[in-house]
C-alpha cells in the first residue's frame, strides 16, 4: 500500500512530481516511489484543471545500484525541470559506508516523451559519520536542478559542516573532477561551507 504521498514534491510548468513510498501490510517502508503527473487544462484564474499521472518511477532497477536503505529513501528529494528530473536518495549505502547517499539523473527528449534514468550522482569522496565509519554523509538530502545543472547538497559531510556538489550538464560530465573548499575557521562561519563545482572537460 502507498503511504507518506506527498512527503517531497517538486514542479516545472505544466509537470510535477510527488514522492511517497510503498509499504507492507504491517506499515515498513518496502521502497521509496516517484510519481510524475502533467496538467492537463491551463490553470487560469476561476478555472478548474486536472492533473493526469504519466509515469511511476521506481527504484529497484538494478541498473541504479541502491541498497536497500537507498530504494526506502528514494525520493527523500526531487527537483524538477522541462526536461530533467533529480531524485535523491540519502540513506544509500553498502557495509563500511552506511548512508553515503545518492541522487538519481532521469532525464528526457522532450515534453511528451517519458524519463529514463541516464546517472547515478554519487560524491567521490567520502566522509566520516559521527562513530569513525566511512559514510554518514546523506548525499542527496537536497537536490535543486535546471536542464543544465545538477546540485546536490550532503549536510552531513565533512564533519557534519555540510557540502555541495554542483554538476554542470550532469550527463555528460566525467567522474573525475576538482575539489573548490573554501578555508575553515576554528569558529564556525560561511566560509567553512564546501562547495565542490564540476563541469566537463
Amino acid at each position: 500500500r502507498i503511504a507518506a504521498f506527498g512527503s517531497s514534491i517538486a514542479a516545472a510548468r505544466d509537470a510535477f512530481a510527488v514522492a511517497g513510498s510503498e509499504a507492507n501490510g504491517l506499515g515498513v517502508t518496502i521502497a521509496g516511489r516517484v510519481w510524475l503527473f502533467r496538467m492537463t487544462t491551463a490553470h487560469a484564474k476561476g478555472q478548474n484543471w486536472a492533473a493526469v499521472l504519466e509515469q511511476r518511477l521506481d527504484p529497484e532497477d538494478s541498473a541504479l545500484g541502491l541498497s536497500q536503505a537507498g530504494r526506502e529513501s528514494f525520493g527523500s528529494s526531487l527537483a524538477l525541470s522541462t526536461r530533467t528530473l533529480l531524485v535523491g536518495a540519502p540513506l544509500d549505502g553498502w557495509g563500511a559506508a552506511p548512508e553515503r547517499g545518492a541522487a538519481i539523473l532521469w532525464q528526457r527528449g522532450n515534453s511528451s516523451s517519458r524519463f529514463a534514468p541516464t546517472r547515478r550522482l554519487e560524491h567521490a569522496a567520502l566522509g566520516q559519520n559521527a562513530e569513525g565509519s566511512l559514510g554518514g554523509d546523506r548525499f542527496g538530502m537536497s537536490v535543486a536542478v535546471t536542464n543544465e545543472v545538477a546540485i546536490i547538497g550532503a549536510p552531513f559531510a565533512l564533519g557534519q559542516y555540510g557540502r555541495v556538489t554542483v554538476y554542470d550538464h550532469p550527463s555528460a560530465f566525467p567522474e573525475a573532477a576538482p575539489d573548490f573548499v573554501p578555508p575553515s575557521g576554528a569558529i564556525w562561519t560561511d566560509r567553512d561551507a564546501s562547495i565542490e563545482v564540476h563541469a566537463p572537460h
